[in-house]
């Protein structure tokens, strides 16, 4: 994964969604950008072929989780439980990950030991869209909405989780193509 020290990376968590994930893909696309998609094992179970549409398109798949567990509120051994059912999940899809991208970025007790179990990169993001609850471009800050070149992890979502105040991703496609204009 590149580490968004000369250039923006988009990241996306919670997804894949069959109605989000394709449009997410086809705006990528549009502007030639690739990114790395944190998927959540549960999600990929329920509908597999984007798992493939997200490897064809040429990003990186990473780890998200099975459910979206906060590890801090979690004990270890349902975070391990919940852990190795989306490698597994993965796996059968021909997918092994490097990069794990923690719900809410929150790590407790079993992360490290079963990042370092699973050979797994922690990946946090130096900048929080907001978009899972309807944060625009205008609701981004200046620094961000210039293009200073420094060059960071964006975090974005393909699909809604826990907590999400949004009604759907069409802030999310408009982010992207900003991101494109101001940082391509």
């Amino acid at each position: 994964m590149p580490d968004g020290e000369t250039a923006l990376h988009l990241t996306f968590d919670d997804g894949p969604d069959p109605e989000w994930t394709p449009r997410v893909l086809r705006r990528l696309a549009m502007h030639g950008i690739t990114a790395t998609f944190f998927v959540l094992g549960a999600r990929v179970r329920r509908a597999p072929g984007l798992l493939d549409l997200i490897g064809a398109a040429g990003h990186e798949i990473g780890l998200h989780g099975d459910e979206h567990l906060d590890h801090r509120a979690t004990p270890p051994d349902v975070v391990r439980e919940d852990t190795v059912a989306a490698l597994a999940t993965l796996r059968r899809h021909g997918v092994e990950p490097t990069a794990w991208r923690l719900p809410w970025g929150r790590q407790g007790a079993a992360t490290l030991p079963l990042a370092d179990e699973f050979g797994l990169e922690l990946v946090h993001w130096d900048h929080d869209t907001h978009d899972w609850r309807g944060d625009g471009w205008d609701d981004q800050p200046e620094s961000f909405r210039t293009d200073d070149r420094r060059g960071g992890i964006v975090l974005l979502h393909d699909a809604l989780g826990p907590g999400a105040t949004r009604g759907g991703c069409d802030n999310t496609l408009e982010l992207i193509d900003r991101i494109a204009v101001t940082h391509g």
